[in-house]
């Protein structure tokens, strides 16, 4: 959002904001993408995420994006 101020006959400030992730919605960034398994042969996972032991194996979130910023700022011309 802007809004421009003038005053005289060359003055003018603008007052401007900027958001981001404007509606603070969690944004998962960091996905574990390696799934390891016993052998060649025998394809069973052993990294899986569980929720009571690893929680950084296959498919586990291991971070998210920043929450909720604002930038304001103030422009002088004259």
């Amino acid at each position: 959002m802007a809004k421009e101020f003038r005053f005289k006959e060359r003055g003018r400030i603008e007052l401007r904001l900027d958001t981001f992730n404007t509606f603070n919605h969690t944004q998962l960034d960091g996905i574990n993408a390696t799934l390891n398994v016993t052998s060649l042969t025998n394809t069973t996972p052993t990294n899986l995420a569980s929720e009571t032991g690893n929680r950084t194996g296959f498919g586990a979130v291991t971070s998210v994006r920043p929450p909720r910023n604002m930038h304001i700022s103030a422009r002088f011309q004259f």
